[in-house]
């Protein structure tokens, strides 16, 4: 008994660390500063059941956040971040590696920008904007043009969850894994920083 106690006690010290840390990093990447500030989103986020958005989108499903929404950041936590858009509050699960500065800014500055222009609408070409606002891709997109109409892949190639690589490393990468259903995803695949391939994958 006494054992289990002071197993316990232990993990609860652990967990306390853990939140202390986290709560000092969060204050030197300078993200704790836009808790209650208006902001928006860096590309279409898809949400599910319970408002929630996960790191990733599936490919399709869900209701659609456009690129470009004004929203307000609610909480920023080890795992997830809690923002309200158009009156309703929304979670986007990201799982953080490491609770360092650095990854806790690399983290919501995949999701999220400051200034509108940042977004890039702009820079979407003509004849994509349509597929990009319905979210949806097509043969010909660059990679930041499939990335504001689906979101970050799932996977890169050999397997490579994208939860932990920043936004500039993900687009140095030519193939790109969004979930469609259990054990099923679709790969884009790019050559030249354009969309050449769209592969139904099933494992």
């Amino acid at each position: 008994m006494m054992k289990a106690k002071f197993f316990l006690g232990v993990l609860v010290v652990i967990i306390l660390c853990g939140c202390s840390n986290f709560t000092e990093n969060l204050k030197e990447s300078g993200i704790e500063s836009y808790r209650g500030r208006k902001i928006y989103t860096r590309l279409n986020l898809r949400t599910y059941s319970g408002n929630v958005i996960w790191y990733t989108n599936k490919y399709y499903g869900g209701i659609l956040i456009p690129a470009g929404s004004e929203c307000i950041i609610r909480d920023v936590e080890r795992k997830k971040i809690t923002f309200s858009h158009n009156g309703a509050e929304y979670i986007l699960i990201y799982w953080l590696r490491d609770s360092d500065d650095a990854s806790i800014k690399m983290c919501f500055d995949k999701y999220f920008v400051r200034d509108h222009a940042l977004v890039g609408l702009d820079d979407i070409r003509a004849e994509f904007r349509e597929s990009v606002r319905v979210g949806i891709a097509e043969i010909g997109m660059t990679k930041e043009e499939v990335l504001a109409s689906l979101g970050y892949p799932a996977e890169l190639g050999d397997g490579m969850r994208t939860n932990v690589y920043s936004r500039t490393f993900m687009l140095l990468q030519n193939d790109w894994y969004y979930l469609t259903g259990q054990d099923k995803k679709v790969l884009m695949r790019f050559k030249a920083n354009r969309l050449h391939q769209i592969i139904d994958w099933s494992q």
